[in-house]
């Protein structure tokens, strides 16, 4: 209970009664379906507003059995009770019962005529009527110009802590803002104050307020909640107008007189429903007076805060230049105003348009919009994101979320929040005509014969991230950093001089690999922390192709026999024969394709090895075997290993099979489809990346072809077996994976890295599909008639051969949650933990290619001959080979992209507070994460961190850009600099004139520095800046038209 701490907006409910002024409980469901529409999810029953003293115990009681009842229906978060009353009795009966129903807090105002008279006797009252529900928060209610209780509350609280075990607070509803900050400030914030004076609640935030009950909150709870989250990010001169807006707004509802009268009336109005009178002795009014006296007061108010809407571009480049639309607003009775024109000018990728929407006043509330592109309009493609709508009056701000490339003469209509499952979709025909035509431009080819299948026409659409995918320029820009531009094709002279690439002057970074890492211990610890950690397999025999007697093991078991050590699960293998057997390779150049490796757990609880073979016919090494003889087979295995990660599972895997999914996803799933709003961020732009991967990777002479063993065509081929082999349910579900190789048991192998990350890290995603998920299906019958969802698990499950997608581990249809669950985790756990996991230790562990190289020269031993260094180190790739795998591996792993659970295409509350929650967990995660990372760097036997899931380095998407920029921040400044100057110039001609004969030097030089604060501030572009990038920001700067913050800027 110390932990209890309401936040945020909680609305002091209004009473609903009939015309007789009986309670009307039967509408308090709708009543809190209506505010949680507006994102107020806190209710105070009982209370002031509530006319809570004017109603009998039993009336009370069956009000909060009612609030509680429809508490999770409407996603409301704190159900808080009044129980206050004249007679002590009383209070304690209904604070008795409020314990018995479970409620999330109760709070009690002390007596208004035998009123309390020190703060001892309030003491004894509160503590009373707080020990009748001792499991349950208490709030004291301190409203002194009601109670006329003018009682210290710092004193109160100071004096109440021993007495009132269950104290969490003070609901405080008074002017004094400085004893609020004294209540504050006990014991370090020990309190939870609710503030309750809605028209000076920003003047309480700056004391450090974050929670507040208001009557107001009723109906224009969004208004206060763009309030909170303005004065969160610092915009405090929005925070203030918009503070300033809901007092004016206040000022014309109170000249009606009759506070509770006046507000529960506009509340009625406001939310579209019929609270009723107020109780005798309150005198109810005529609502249609009050209204028709108030609401041109308010329109005139409005022309101050208009309706207004947001119009987004999608994150791709249009190849529209101009967009004509129009629109048509309905409410939810279907009355709609007339069309409005839009026109879009020079849409840009992510860029927010915003207009005035002054005719949709006339609706009650705008809850469908139709749209469509002029029919005279070009036929160029336009992507929208999302419409936002605005109602500052009504407290509203309603999405409309679109996602859809729009095309001249097509209509579509949208929902607010814009999800459901086909079957319950009011526009079925529309949405099948959409899903046909999808299918169109959504079709499948095999652009490798027997390889995954992949879109067959795919437009280059992604500008946000298409100068990040450009990696051989990048790579090059990259090399030219670091003095390596111009690196030649000749072989190293020696270690020293592969190490003095790393250590020397403007050497490249060091890699994590690069010390020590000849040594065994670095080798076994490479299974549990590097790039391919899901290779290893506990031992419950000798593996089958491993041609090794319990005698040659025995030396290197510290006594111990290979019974007693498989017994005690301390013998582990690597076999990557079954995935490398006859793959294809450059000429000239090996790749072991019977690799296998076998390890051991020492007594020390290092993983070690102690047998190594290479090819079929050739000889085991084993750790007794000569030092450098020894070091070259763990080379050649580790060459082996990072073939596959690289290959087989980056590309393989996280992509090519990825793209297909993407595909399947777009041609059966709609975009309101609840299930494509929950996968579509992980999966977005695969295709697109994917053919500039095969363009610039994969292409005839390309980086593959010349840094990789296997080449293009090996490749090509790893990424058809990884199809064959890979199973959603058993690779796409952690625990089971780690179950089928042995491992899931924690007692077994000690210091596994990647297990101790993503066992938590699937289990919290695997939490948050559940719970997005069953918000849409409730029972087995909404699972099979979900006709989209059908046909989308389908054509994954579909043989090739027959036209699906071929994905292994899944059933040819759904039936259960329990399936979607596990089908949805799955793909969103490949997209990031796997693509993460084979992605972001690449240049820790490739980039010093002695330690695990994606190419070695040469051919690898054949007899146990000893070998000399310079022998070993001819099998070190050219110094230009190593040049550039370090380039592009240290682009590839690096983490500058939105991080998991940071992008989603969720609008409907109940799914944004199921994201909340994922993020909340992904953050709690991450710490736990980071004392995990700290406590191996404390272990002297672990060789390597492991950061790679904490959850804030890992991409939301496998299609994220992770290619950081490598340019020096020096040097990106005085770039920005030269675009500062232009601009300076560029202000004087455009506002002022010619800076000599029109401004001083010294406003001059304010100026420069006000822009060169802008710059600071600016992170963001900096961060996304290239060559490309220059030349558009160069052209927005110069131009104050292109750009929608120029105002502010000036």
């Amino acid at each position: 209970m110390s932990n209890y701490r309401i936040k945020g907006l909680v609305a002091a409910v209004f009473t609903p009664f009939d015309d007789n002024q009986y309670v009307n409980y039967g509408i308090i469901d709708k009543y809190a379906e209506k505010l949680s529409s507006i994102n107020v999810k806190n209710v105070f029953v009982n209370g002031s507003t509530g006319e809570g003293l004017s109603l009998s115990v039993e009336e009370r009681n069956k009000l909060s059995e009612h609030w509680m009842n429809v508490k999770e229906k409407n996603n409301l978060e704190n159900v808080i009770i009044h129980v206050g009353a004249e007679s002590v009795k009383d209070a304690c009966r209904l604070a008795r019962f409020c314990n018995e129903k479970h409620v999330d807090a109760i709070s009690a105002m002390a007596p208004t005529y035998f009123k309390p008279e020190t703060i001892d006797d309030l003491i004894d009252y509160c503590s009373r009527v707080a020990s009748e529900a001792p499991n349950i928060p208490f709030y004291y209610y301190h409203i002194p110009m009601r109670t006329n209780i003018q009682l210290c509350m710092k004193e109160f609280l100071w004096t109440a802590a021993k007495r009132i075990p269950n104290l969490r607070g003070l609901k405080y509803s008074h002017w004094n803002l400085s004893e609020i900050n004294l209540c504050r400030m006990i014991d370090n914030g020990k309190y939870n104050i609710l503030y309750g004076m809605d028209e000076q609640l920003l003047g309480a935030m700056v004391f450090g307020i974050d929670a507040a009950i208001g009557s107001t909150y009723n109906y224009i709870g969004n208004v206060y909640t763009e309030l909170i989250s303005s004065f969160e990010d610092g915009n405090l001169k929005k925070a203030l107008e918009i503070q300033t807006f809901a007092q004016e707004f206040l000022e014309i509802i109170f000249e009606n007189g009759r506070g509770i009268t006046s507000l529960k009336t506009f509340t009625s109005f406001f939310l579209d429903i019929n609270l009723g009178p107020v109780r005798c002795p309150l005198k109810s009014v005529d609502r249609n007076s009050i209204i028709d006296n108030s609401l041109p007061k308010i329109k005139s108010l409005m022309e101050k805060y208009n309706n207004k809407y947001k119009l987004k571009t999608g994150d791709a480049r249009p190849s529209a230049t101009n967009v004509r639309l129009r629109m048509i607003a309905y409410d939810n009775m279907g009355i709609h105003v007339d069309e409005i024109p839009v026109e879009v000018m020079d849409p840009q990728p992510g860029h927010t348009d915003v207009f005035q929407a002054e005719s949709w006043d006339q609706l009650s509330s705008v809850t469908e919009l139709e749209i469509w592109r002029d029919p005279n309009d070009s036929d160029a493609d336009w992507l929208c994101d999302v419409i936002t709508v605005h109602s500052r009056a009504k407290g509203l701000i309603t999405h409309f979320p679109i996602g859809r490339w729009l095309k001249a003469g097509r209509r579509i209509r949208v929902k607010r929040n814009d999800t459901s499952l086909p079957q319950n979709d009011a526009h079925a025909k529309l949405r099948e005509a959409e899903l046909i035509e999808n299918r169109s431009s959504h079709q499948y080819a095999q652009l490798v014969a027997h390889a995954p299948l992949q879109q067959r026409d795919v437009i280059d659409t992604s500008s946000e991230l298409a100068p990040f995918w450009d990696l051989i320029r990048r790579k090059t820009e990259l090399l030219a950093q670091y003095g390596l531009a111009r690196t030649t094709s000749t072989s190293f002279a020696g270690f020293d001089e592969v190490v003095q690439l790393f250590d020397g002057p403007g050497g490249l970074p060091t890699p994590a690999c690069k010390s020590d890492w000849s040594s065994d211990c670095c080798f076994g610890a490479q299974r549990l922390a590097g790039c391919l950690p899901t290779s290893i397999c506990l031992c419950h025999s000798l593996p089958d192709r491993l041609p090794v007697t319990h005698d040659m093991l025995k030396p290197f078991l510290e006594g111990w026999s290979v019974k007693q050590i498989i017994q005690a699960r301390r013998l582990f293998f690597v076999d990557h024969s079954h995935l490398l057997e006859g793959v294809t390779t450059v000429p000239g150049r090996h790749l072991c394709d019977a690799a296998i490796g076998l390890f051991f757990v020492s007594g020390d609880k290092k993983l070690q090895p102690i047998a190594i073979q290479l090819e079929r016919d050739g000889p085991v090494f084993f750790p007794s075997d000569p030092k450098l003889t020894w070091i070259a087979a763990k080379m050649w295995f580790n060459h082996a290993d990072a073939t596959l990660s690289f290959c087989l599972w980056r590309f393989g895997i996280t992509h090519m099979m990825m793209e297909g999914i993407s595909v399947a996803l777009q041609r059966h799933l709609a975009p309101s489809h609840p299930l494509h709003r929950l996968l579509y961020p992980h999966l977005a732009h695969i295709p697109s990346l994917n053919r500039r991967v095969v363009n610039e990777l994969l292409s005839e002479s390309g980086w593959a072809e010349r840094n990789l063993s296997v080449g293009r065509k090996g490749t090509l081929e790893l990424c058809i077996r990884a199809a064959e082999a890979w199973c959603l349910d058993i690779q796409g579900c952690v625990p089971r994976e780690l179950e089928q190789r042995g491992l899931l048991d924690l007692n077994v192998l000690p210091n596994y890295s990647y297990r101790d990350e993503a066992i938590p890290l699937h289990k919290v995603m695997n939490s948050y599909v559940t719970k997005v998920i069953k918000i849409y299906y409730k029972d087995m019958d909404s699972v099979i008639k979900d006709y989209e969802l059908q046909q989308f698990i389908g054509e994954l499950a579909r043989e090739r051969s027959f036209g699906g997608i071929g994905v292994n581990g899944l059933p040819p249809s759904v039936k259960t949650q329990d399936e979607i669950i596990k089908i949805a985790t799955g793909i969103i756990w490949t997209c990031t933990g796997v693509h993460a996991a084979t992605s972001l230790p690449l240049y820790d562990h490739c980039a010093f290619p002695p330690s695990y190289p994606l190419l070695l020269k040469g051919s690898p031993p054949r007899t146990k001959q000893p070998i000399t260094e310079d022998e070993l180190c001819s099998f070190i790739p050219s110094k230009q080979v190593t040049c550039e795998t370090a380039a592009l591996t240290k682009l590839i792993s690096n983490t500058e992209a939105r991080s998991l659970g940071e992008d989603h295409a969720h609008y409907e509350p109940m799914c944004i507070q199921a994201v909340k929650e994922f993020q909340q967990d992904l953050a709690q995660l991450s710490e736990a994460s980071k004392l995990r990372e700290q406590k191996r760097k404390e272990n002297p036997t672990l060789k390597y961190s492991y950061p790679y899931l904490d959850p804030q380095h890992i991409p939301n998407r496998a299609s994220d850009p992770q290619l950081k920029r490598f340019v020096e921040t020096e040097t990106q400044r005085q770039k920005f600099q030269e675009i500062v100057h232009s601009l300076t110039d560029h202000c004087w001609d455009a506002c002022m004139g010619t800076p000599s004969n029109r401004l001083e030097k010294k406003t001059e030089t304010c100026l420069t520095n006000c822009v060169n604060r802008f710059i600071d501030a600016s992170n963001f572009i900096i961060n996304r800046m290239e060559k490309e990038g220059e030349a558009l920001m160069s052209k927005q700067l110069k131009d104050p038209e292109s750009i929608g913050s120029w105002s502010a800027l000036k």
